[in-house]
């Protein structure tokens, strides 16, 4: 992400623009530490954008995980020029994936100013280049609450659970392996 821009996902979550890192050398086993920014919570929700192709599909988001940043490139070639950047631990959404190469969705070229005639293709196994994984697969774990005017947090998966709490519209939650883990507890116990 260059100074000043912000991917669609940092939009969604209300993620503060970061700067970002300017060329600080990372050691090999730090480059898949890179943290993700926690969103902070909204007054209210982002308008969602009918018009939009993909704002119902199910997108596919990818998260840098080299330092300092990945070159978004016109082509998916290591020789196309470089159109922007994409800065370490930024999330972005995907519209396809060729050949160790995934190339960004229209709404996130959008957002960076990527004119038309490019296509913007980042590389994201850079082992052809001795560089390792560059970009990983990312499934968002905080979720906005959409329903108005309020959503019950029950204490168990079951629409019968007692509420324990309520989220407002606007609100943004993280989701964790909670559910897996009692799981995982119920089991080792019933042995």
């Amino acid at each position: 992400m260059t100074a000043g821009r912000q991917s669609r996902f940092g939009q969604w979550a209300g993620v503060p623009v970061s700067q970002g890192d300017t060329g600080k050398n990372v050691p090999d086993e730090e480059k898949n530490k890179v943290p993700v920014k926690r969103p902070q919570p909204r007054s209210r929700p982002l308008k969602q954008d009918s018009g939009s192709r993909s704002a119902f599909a199910n997108p596919r988001w990818i998260r840098v995980v080299f330092q300092p940043r990945v070159a978004v490139r016109k082509h998916a070639s290591l020789t196309a020029p470089t159109v922007t950047f994409l800065d370490a631990g930024e999330v972005v959404e995907i519209a396809e994936v060729k050949a160790g190469w995934v190339r960004l969705a229209d709404e996130e070229k959008d957002d960076r100013d990527v004119s038309d005639d490019c296509q913007a293709w980042v590389l994201q196994d850079g082992k052809e280049v001795s560089l390792g994984v560059l970009c990983e697969d990312w499934e968002p774990r905080w979720f906005c609450v959409v329903y108005e005017p309020q959503v019950a947090v029950r204490k168990k998966p079951s629409l019968q659970a007692h509420p324990v709490a309520f989220l407002k519209t606007g609100e943004i939650i993280e989701v964790g392996p909670l559910l897996c883990l009692r799981t995982q507890h119920k089991s080792r116990n019933s042995d």
